[in-house]
């Protein structure tokens, strides 16, 4: 049920128009992807499935949960052998599925183990166009504390289209084929502001 009273903090003038969005009572314009940057814990879940459920966000809208894995040195990515290129751990949330619960979920199915998915640290914005279908992607992306010797070359992916790969951090701006194009950019605001939250918008033509 909505309040009569409009919200007053950012965060629930967020969540108000994605209930009125949820509802009919704002059509799509009127939503701006920061919201869902913005709302940063699983209060907004619900909401977006509902949307997802009932079509009323653009199937061509994805959400993904991503992990961050790094000991300050090297990043762990996976190469996607179908269509080459290389992204962070993680995959499509679920309708109904909470954030971490997609993350932890695709962690096991990509890397075959448990892992504690720390804090969120920001999310990617991706814009790309398919002919004449202009799709868009949001990734919220999490810090995953490093396991003893993850990163040492000998993890294997679980799934036949993945591969597991270290890279140095340093040269994670130089490396070709990465999706979404901002991991670098959210990778560095993190580095050089410890405990900021980043966004990170790119477009592909």
């Amino acid at each position: 049920t909505i309040t009569k009273h409009r919200p007053t903090c950012q965060r629930h003038k967020d969540a108000y128009r994605l209930r009125k969005y949820a509802q009919g009572a704002a059509d799509a314009a009127s939503i701006d992807l920061w919201a869902l940057a913005r709302l940063r814990d699983s209060s907004a879940l619900p909401l977006i499935a509902q949307l997802q459920r009932t079509k009323m966000l653009s199937p061509k809208i994805l959400l993904k949960a991503r992990a961050l894995i790094s000991d300050g040195r090297q990043l762990l990515l996976c190469w996607e052998k179908r269509h080459q290129f290389f992204l962070l751990p993680g995959g499509t949330l679920e309708p109904a599925e909470a954030l971490k619960d997609c993350l932890g979920r695709e962690l096991r199915e990509e890397l075959g183990r448990d892992f504690a998915i720390g804090p969120l640290l920001g999310c990617l914005e991706w814009h790309w166009q398919e002919g004449a279908q202009a799709d868009q992607q949001l990734d919220f992306v999490f810090k995953v504390p490093v396991p003893a010797r993850l990163l040492d070359g000998t993890l294997t992916a679980q799934e036949a289209h993945l591969r597991c790969q270290t890279v140095l951090l340093d040269e994670l701006a130089y490396l070709p084929n990465v999706a979404p194009p901002g991991i670098a950019a959210l990778v560095a605001q993190h580095s050089h502001q410890e405990g900021a939250y980043a966004f990170v918008s790119s477009k592909c033509t």
